[in-house]
């Protein structure tokens, strides 16, 4: 996508830059509606502005709107065209087995942050509930519906995918997307959903069984 987008008109670029504010890629900058002023950065010891002015928090750049979240209360719900829909905790998610891989974020003529991320295989949460038949699609949305995305069911049931808690073995801030966060390895920036909150899983027809 990257390499296309290199040579693409100034309009690509400005509906690029328009998608990326839309779903939280684009930089937090100044006194912006990211939960902390530009003076609270500043006496944060893990962040430090780039070259381009973005504040940058325990290695990754700051973006999107934080959303306020019961870690109590909160849960991973797994819905739409599937065997058995889930509804995990925090602690269940962490409970389950763990990868952890180096993967790139790359928001497309903004930012690049590598790490190593820590979190479980989006095909083992996918493969509790049981996809059925005719499925294709899987959908992301946070906690607050505000973000969502969307991959194929044979990506997201590929390497590289996870479902992640942990960047470089701290939890993530709530301005990183605090509890989960989607980690897609080739996939743009701004379709790996932070403040995670529900994963839809569609049919041929785009719809589910809770979307009709």
């Amino acid at each position: 996508m990257s390499r296309c987008l290199r040579n693409a008109p100034i309009i690509r670029w400005s509906l690029l830059a328009f998608a990326c504010a839309v779903v939280g890629c684009l930089p937090a900058n100044g006194a912006m509606d990211h939960g902390a002023d530009a003076n609270s950065f500043g006496r944060m010891p893990r962040a430090y502005r780039d070259s381009g002015g973005g504040w940058v928090l325990d290695g990754l750049h700051v973006t999107g709107r934080p959303v306020d979240i019961d870690i109590a209360s909160y849960r991973l719900v797994v819905s739409g065209n599937v065997m058995h829909p889930l509804s995990l905790s925090y602690e269940e998610i962490r409970a389950m087995p763990a990868v952890r891989e180096e993967v790139t974020l790359v928001c497309p003529g903004v930012f690049v942050d590598t790490g190593v991320w820590t979190g479980v295989p989006l095909r083992d949460i996918l493969n509790k509930a049981v996809p059925m038949e005719g499925s294709d699609r899987v959908a992301f949305v946070s906690a607050d519906e505000r973000y969502d995305a969307e991959l194929p069911l044979e990506r997201a049931l590929g390497e590289g995918v996870l479902i992640a808690y942990e960047f470089e073995g701290r939890p993530f801030d709530r301005r990183h997307g605090f509890p989960l966060r989607l980690v897609a390895r080739g996939e743009p920036g701004y379709s790996w959903v932070k403040w995670l909150g529900k994963i839809e899983v569609t049919g041929e027809s785009g719809t589910s069984s809770t979307r009709q």
